[in-house]
């Protein structure tokens, strides 16, 4: 079941609801988060709550104008458990700023609105992996951009990205930047593990700000397993031990095949059971 929650009220995902104005739809004037919600509790909620005030911040965007706040999302989570009879559900928040004439903005407030699905569990399943995975370098992220960083509304890169790795039958690709680094999955954050340290993209490589990447990165996993920020060239993926791919939906996977190597899954069911106690 997946309904949306817009002006105070359920709606179905098939509902007409926004004019032909709209700036999200019109210039993708917004941004967007994805959270996971196990037993009724939003996994994380904390640094989501964070990482959507540092991109109103960037974008000059009022979270208080919309009337949003963290009392609400909970609020929300708990009525649609009641609606669908689901403890598990992956939740989208989408805002969009109201005000503008073309792409000037005429003012930083926003409207926004919730869509909540169904999931059978929100625990990370142990063993989760993806077969063969390409390089995309056909289009190339900003280095040094803040703006790669962000769950913008613009979401073209990554859609070509997944375009490709249809086209060519990878399961995943691995995005680049502009100086021949590796930056990130087309939805999830990169780490390669070098078995005695396990290494990830610095956020000026143009990877995107990822909640469970700041979890690994916390002291309580990064000391547990050597885990730090390095640029990554190509030439490190045939060095690694295994490669581990993150982000909210799945918590931690790994590669089973990059090029003609065949790689195991290193830690990650360790860092997965770590991340599912947290």
């Amino acid at each position: 079941m997946t309904k949306i929650f817009y002006k105070e009220n359920w709606q179905n995902v098939e509902d007409l609801v926004f004019n032909f104005g709209n700036r999200g739809i019109k210039y993708g004037d917004g941004f967007f988060e994805s959270m996971t919600v196990h037993d009724g509790q939003i996994k994380f909620l904390k640094d989501h709550i964070a990482r959507m005030e540092r991109t109103a911040i960037l974008l000059g965007l009022e979270l208080s104008s919309s009337g949003f706040h963290k009392k609400l999302l909970i609020e929300t989570v708990h009525s649609f458990s009641k609606i669908s009879q689901y403890n598990n559900c992956s939740i989208r928040i989408q805002f969009f700023r109201i005000h503008g004439s073309r792409y000037t903005p005429s003012s930083p407030k926003v409207d926004f609105y919730i869509e909540c699905s169904t999931l059978n569990s929100g625990s990370y399943q142990i063993g989760q992996n993806i077969e063969s995975v390409g390089i995309f370098n056909e289009h190339l992220l900003q280095k040094n951009s803040l703006l790669e960083s962000i769950k913008s509304s613009n979401s073209l890169h990554y859609i070509l990205a997944k375009a490709y790795a249809t086209k060519h039958d990878f399961s995943d690709v691995i995005l680049m930047n502009t100086s021949d680094e590796i930056a990130e999955f087309s939805s999830s954050n990169l780490f390669i593990d070098l078995g005695d340290q396990i290494i990830t993209p610095p956020l000026s490589s143009g990877c995107l700000d990822g909640i469970i990447r700041r979890q690994l990165l916390k002291p309580t996993l990064s000391g547990l397993f050597n885990i730090q920020e390095s640029v990554i060239k190509e030439q490190d993926l045939l060095n690694a031990q295994a490669i581990y791919g993150t982000n909210t939906n799945t918590g931690v996977f790994h590669i089973t095949k990059y090029k003609e190597k065949i790689l195991g899954p290193g830690k990650a069911n360790k860092i997965q059971s770590m991340l599912n106690k947290l």
